[in-house]
């Protein structure tokens, strides 16, 4: 018995140890190196490096997000061309990274993505640090103290002057029955459109980022996520 338990003990050991050795080669370790580079390395060198480790990091996550689920991707609508730097508009299903992951490796801008986002994700272990490093854009959802940061997000874009995906979800939270009724219920005191399976959109950052983004891309997409087989039963 106490042969067995030690065994038992020792596999959940292993596969706890593999799995942090995991998590520390492919997610701590290269974070901790970019947050050294970003001090030490010059702003072009160090976006040069950050281009490359988001590209390989995320190339990974698509990998294992794809094959295991046997997803089926379908674009429709413009063609976009390869390295093309674009503005996406996008609604906010649920897990609405991984699709648009795989759409970007397929343009080869896996590692030129960046996102507007909502702050509390810079908290999210890992994950929230190394997209600051990155460089992708957090915000308070305070105009007053967001458009400032905003402002200087893209003028470092600008003065990058690589190829770049940004995306940005206008609705500023994911959809729910409950919010659409809510959206619903806003439009119609408004006199606005009513939604049939989006949210309102706010007014105030995209009309910023369409002044701003003259300069870094010409391009505008108008992005609309729809799933079947997945997320239709939740």
């Amino acid at each position: 018995y106490m042969g067995r338990l030690f065994w038992m003990l020792g596999k959940r050991l292993l596969k706890a140890s593999l799995l942090w050795s995991f998590v520390f080669s492919a997610i701590l370790l290269p974070t901790t190196i970019l947050i050294i580079a970003r001090w030490f390395l010059p702003r072009k060198a160090f976006i040069r490096l950050a281009y490359r480790a988001q590209h390989h990091y995320l190339t990974l996550f698509v990998l294992a997000f794809e094959k295991p689920s046997n997803i089926q991707l379908y674009v429709s609508g413009d063609a976009i061309p390869e390295r093309e730097s674009a503005w996406f508009i996008c609604n906010h299903i649920a897990d609405d990274y991984a699709p648009l992951y795989s759409f970007a490796i397929r343009k080869n801008m896996i590692g030129h993505i960046r996102a507007i986002l909502k702050k509390s994700l810079l908290f999210v272990p890992l994950f929230g640090v190394t997209m600051y490093v990155l460089d992708w854009i957090f915000l308070d959802r305070n105009w007053e103290s967001d458009q400032n940061h905003l402002k200087q997000a893209l003028a470092r874009y600008k003065e990058d002057r690589n190829p770049i995906y940004l995306w940005f979800f206008p609705e500023g939270t994911r959809f729910t029955q409950e919010k659409f009724q809510l959206a619903v219920e806003f439009a119609k005191e408004k006199n606005l459109p009513i939604p049939r399976h989006t949210l309102i959109p706010r007014t105030k950052g995209f009309v910023a980022l369409a002044k701003e983004l003259k300069s870094i891309t010409p391009y505008i997409y108008d992005t609309t996520l729809v799933y079947t087989g997945w997320h239709c039963n939740k």
